[in-house]
């Protein structure tokens, strides 16, 4: 999959931000020798792609870490009928989310892991991305997409709070804010202008792929 990114100029631009943050510097050579390609994975294996840190206070902070994480490109789904049946999926990047807090209250745990990078606050996106007639309106929708996305981007300390209040309540416990609107504000929003770029990569990545008939990335996509 590698190989097929480094081999499009176009997209090893969009890439390029991503890929500067581990301890090997970015190669034109990835794109050509499998053994630095190996290595370079190697250490970002270990050290992650991309690190974002967020912070409300110093101690209490968020970690969004990067990773190479190849997915299949078969699901399965149930048809009509009732029958299971395998089909192709859209390209998508190859790259997840593990998240991480630092909290008083929680301490230091990972609460979330192999997270598709497009699905990380997926909701709270969509919803920052509409343009709001004033702070009021984004008030009123922000906490229910807060709720939406939480199992997804916070998998390992969700406790099944269907309602925004109790979800609230959990926010502060955990040490993330005394409300939603402060977690928003400190620990979604400073994400999700990375999340924008690797949508726009996402988009190269199927043209590219779809452009390439897929041969070099191992998939067909039905027509």
């Amino acid at each position: 999959m590698l190989a097929d990114l480094c081999a499009s100029p176009d997209l090893m631009g969009t890439f390029a931000p991503f890929l500067v943050e581990t301890q090997l510097p970015l190669c034109p050579l990835l794109g050509v020798s499998k053994a630095l390609r190996r290595a370079y994975l190697e250490a970002a294996r270990e050290t992650g792609l991309l690190r974002i840190v967020t912070k409300m206070s110093e101690v209490s902070e968020m970690e969004y870490s990067l990773h190479w994480h190849p997915f299949d490109p078969i699901e399965e789904y149930v048809d009509d009928d009732g029958a299971v049946r395998q089909r192709t999926i859209e390209p998508r990047l190859p790259l997840a989310w593990t998240v991480r807090i630092m909290t008083a209250d929680a301490g230091d745990m990972i609460v979330a892991h192999g997270v598709p990078c497009l699905d990380l606050w997926k909701r709270s996106a969509m919803v920052l991305a509409v343009e709001w007639a004033g702070d009021s309106s984004l008030r009123n929708v922000m906490p229910y997409a807060i709720l939406d996305d939480w199992p997804t981007s916070m998998p390992q300390v969700d406790d099944g709070s269907n309602n925004t209040y109790d979800l609230m309540q959990l926010v502060d416990c955990l040490g993330l804010g005394v409300n939603l609107e402060e977690f928003w504000t400190y620990f979604i929003v400073p994400v999700l202008a990375t999340k924008a770029q690797l949508y726009d990569a996402t988009i190269r990545l199927r043209v590219h792929s779809e452009f390439a008939g897929l041969a070099r990335l191992g998939v067909k996509v039905e027509s």
